[in-house]
């Protein structure tokens, strides 16, 4: 879902426009967290539902949960040149609860997780984790 929508003219715009006079990589990172963490409220999935929209989809609503935020945080990622990959967390019994990026910027992976709002950088902690390149 990340890199098809990459290339999608409106990301691509939002992108350009969130890069502009940044002086690094992490600078970019940071913006897109400031980004998604102001534009986009969080919003928990009903009990015993997973729902997956479409970026473009959670972006018009304005919410959605950890799905949609690692979407946007990797599009805008992609769209400004760097790697991502999607973290998976797991907190009961082997069964992952929670998703979040990582982004390759200036030869680190940082992760962003917006719904912890304590800001790029920050990981949560969990008894396994997963990664997948994207």
């Amino acid at each position: 879902m990340i890199k098809q929508r990459r290339n999608n003219p409106d990301f691509v715009a939002l992108a350009e426009r969130l890069s502009r006079g940044a002086r690094s990589q992490l600078e970019l990172v940071d913006r897109i967290y400031k980004y998604v963490n102001t534009a986009f409220v969080y919003q928990k999935d009903p009990v015993g539902v997973d729902i997956f929209s479409p970026a473009e989809v959670a972006i018009d609503r304005g919410f959605g949960d950890c799905d949609e935020q690692t979407q946007l945080v990797g599009i805008l990622a992609n769209a400004m040149g760097m790697r991502v990959k999607l973290r998976a967390v797991s907190f009961r019994n082997g069964r992952f609860s929670h998703v979040y990026p990582m982004v390759f910027a200036d030869g680190r992976w940082v992760a962003v997780d917006v719904t912890a709002r304590r800001g790029a950088g920050h990981e949560v902690s969990g008894q396994e984790v997963m990664d997948e390149p994207v």
